[in-house]
């Protein structure tokens, strides 16, 4: 047999046979986008997976330096990220302006 992939079929007789299939034939499957975050029924976040999320992210800057198309998902998980650094660092300094204030 040559090197192609073998898939078992049974036939009716319970003989064996082998369907060859050239790798370059194969159609392969895409994997689901995982869900990364969920509106609830009343419209505000029930939950954000930010280990996803940031996986997105890192992916979109890997995507965009290689000069590949990006997912709807990558889009809105890198802007996610960027909007929480922001968040973040804003949160940092006026909690500095306070305790300096109050210090």
């Amino acid at each position: 047999m040559s090197n192609k992939d073998k898939t078992d079929v049974v036939n009716s007789d319970d003989d064996v046979s082998y369907l060859e299939i050239n790798k370059e034939d194969a159609v392969k499957i895409p994997v689901p986008e995982a869900a990364w975050a969920k509106i609830g029924e009343n419209l505000e976040l029930e939950y954000i997976n930010w280990g996803i999320v940031n996986k997105f992210a890192a992916e979109f800057d890997e995507l965009t330096r290689s000069g590949k198309d990006k997912s709807n998902s990558h889009v809105m998980c890198k802007l996610i990220s960027l909007v929480r650094k922001v968040s973040l660092q804003e949160g940092e300094a006026i909690a500095r302006l306070e305790y300096e204030k109050n210090g």
